[in-house]
């Protein structure tokens, strides 16, 4: 398990971003070329890189990266965007290699499954809480 947390998205932003891109094909390189990032990706990496991510914000980034939804985790279990989740992370085997898969859990439903494991544990052993 492992916390995650919008500030540490937001200090993570530029490393996030250039794997997008690098994903989608291009890598970082400050002669942009057709076969490379094009313009407007360099400069959306370097004002990634610029920010001062002890003090920007979710909405900076979005601004810089053209999207909503770039920072913030949201819980698996209820949907809602809060400002940490924890990360349970389950590898498994399948036909093309292992696969993770992450499940984000807030506090909020972190506290909810262990009242429901309390009382089916209280309620299994007939004593009262």
């Amino acid at each position: 398990m492992k916390i995650i947390t919008n500030r540490m998205q937001i200090r993570d932003a530029a490393e996030q971003f250039r794997r997008s891109v690098e994903q989608r094909g291009g890598y970082p390189n400050p002669n942009p070329s057709p076969s490379c990032w094009n313009k407007r990706d360099r400069a959306r990496y370097e004002q990634l890189q610029a920010l001062d991510v002890d003090t920007a914000t979710a909405a900076d980034v979005e601004r810089i990266v053209g999207q909503k939804g770039w920072v913030g985790p949201a819980c698996d279990e209820c949907g809602r965007d809060v400002p940490g989740v924890a990360e349970f992370v389950q590898e498994e085997e399948c036909g093309c290699g292992a696969l993770s898969l992450a499940h984000w859990v807030c506090a909020d439903c972190l506290r909810k499954a262990a009242d429901a494991i309390d009382a089916t544990l209280a309620a299994e052993t007939g004593r009262e809480e």
